[in-house]
């Protein structure tokens, strides 16, 4: 780490008065970790008395967890990252020091992006050198309940409209059906239990089912470039499609669904999901969850029968069969949950970029992949989205081949933002001061710089 990889603005910051980054350190974080402590010492008292040493080395973890609260509230210095199973130790311990010899190595001074994913890197870190919790995930209840909670309903009646669409040969209207996808997928990513911190907190009445509830959102659509992004996609036959995860539960089932209709239609042939490689940001998903939603969706529980769930089975039994003939790549990369921005993955990923390079499509899905993709930093509101993601898919410098077109979708939960039109943003400080970070906007933005 050094200077040379800092942003051309200002980076969010803990420390800026009044920011969203200071409410999520004196606010959101303290209460997502206070749950995480809650979660694992209701696990650790249902521990059989009779496996003493889980129980010591239980103990020994939650006292970890309670310093580490106590060092977020009161905006401590980082601690180094003890070596273990991952390969990206000596990397965050390298970036540690680097903010520590600039006097910035605590919570709020530091950069917003480095010190929130030090502290899910952190909380990986703990299990991961333990002896009888590695597989331990705090937010797995959490994920689980964002899909067969009240949610499932939404589920339903999601597989009951698009699945007759998927399963049939005719669609008249192939590019508004695909817009609609987009915004569904779009839309999705408001089921974001890192923003939604209460324990008792209900997403379902943030989910869009119906193209009237799509329609009605559009006034919440503030940079819109689906048909851009249509208009690349219906020339592709057989094609690659990668999507770059974010939430478990009800917005990755929405994207298994696009996903299944762009399989359906023949855009593509095969599908590559990017998982976290370790819990992220609470509902963040990784291959476990993947897995468990198809399995869920094919078996649904018990409590679930007082639903007609034939049609979310009959899509499960499809995603399954492209999971076992090849046709659906999962990938967890450890750069997926590292603090850099994407303009820095050919630098410390460039496996991953080759890797990338070999799609036809990137679809990066959510607020912490958007903040990634333009560097996390005070960008005046109308940089074009484009110029904010600096040379992120220029050719490789091992292949020489760039990254293909890539979109982001993503409804907002940070103060950074690109590509707005002239207006807009004076407009909705009038109507809501907290549209850049209450998740109720969202944005459909698209780059092809490199492919043309």
């Amino acid at each position: 780490m050094n200077e040379s990889l800092f942003p051309p603005e200002p980076f969010l910051r803990g420390s800026i008065p009044n920011s969203f980054a200071e409410d999520t350190f004196d606010r959101r974080i303290p209460e997502i970790f206070s749950q995480v402590n809650k979660t694992f010492e209701e696990t650790l008292k249902n521990v059989n008395p009779s496996d003493i040493e889980k129980i010591k080395e239980g103990n020994e973890i939650k006292n970890k967890l309670e310093r580490l609260l106590d060092d977020i509230k009161n905006d401590r210095e980082f601690n180094e990252i003890v070596p273990d199973e991952y390969s990206d130790c000596e990397e965050w311990n390298d970036c540690i020091n680097f903010w520590k010899k600039r006097n910035e190595g605590t919570f709020k001074k530091c950069s917003w992006l480095f010190a929130e994913s030090y502290l899910y890197r952190v909380l990986a870190n703990y299990m991961s050198v333990s002896k009888y919790w590695k597989k331990y995930d705090a937010f797995t209840i959490k994920k689980e309940n964002s899909l067969i909670g009240p949610t499932w309903k939404s589920v339903v009646a999601m597989a009951d409209m698009i699945n007759p669409i998927i399963s049939s040969d005719e669609d008249n209207s192939l590019e508004n059906t695909f817009i609609n996808f987009l915004k569904y997928s779009l839309w999705g990513n408001q089921a974001d239990l890192s923003l939604h911190t209460s324990a008792k907190a209900n997403l379902t009445n943030l989910h869009k089912i119906t193209l009237d509830e799509i329609k009605k959102s559009d006034v919440n659509l503030i940079s819109d470039a689906s048909s851009k992004i249509w208009n690349y996609v219906s020339t592709l036959k057989g094609k690659r499609i990668d999507f770059i995860l974010d939430n478990a539960g009800y917005e990755t089932y929405n994207d298994l669904v696009f996903a299944d209709w762009l399989m359906s239609k023949g855009f593509a042939s095969s599908i590559v999901w990017h998982c976290k490689q370790i819990p992220w940001y609470v509902s963040d998903t990784n291959i476990k969850d993947f897995n468990w939603i198809i399995d869920t969706c094919i078996n649904p529980p018990e409590s679930l029968n007082e639903f007609d769930n034939t049609n979310v089975i009959d899509m499960a039994k499809r995603w399954k069969s492209y999971l076992e003939n090849g046709q659906w790549i999962l990938n967890d990369d450890i750069f997926w949950t590292s603090n850099y921005p994407f303009r820095h993955m050919e630098t410390f990923a460039p496996k991953l970029y080759e890797y990338l390079s070999e799609s036809s499509l990137l679809i990066f899905k959510g607020d912490m992949n958007y903040r990634k993709t333009v560097y996390d930093c005070y960008w005046p509101f109308t940089t074009p989205f484009i110029e904010a993601c600096g040379d992120f898919g220029k050719p490789s410098s091992s292949t020489n081949k760039p990254l293909p077109p890539y979109a982001c979708l993503r409804t907002c939960k940070a103060d950074v933002i690109a590509g707005l039109e002239e207006g807009v943003s004076e407009k909705l400080d009038k109507i809501c001061k907290e549209w850049l970070v209450n998740g109720k906007y969202g944005i459909i933005q698209y780059n092809d710089k490199y492919s043309n």
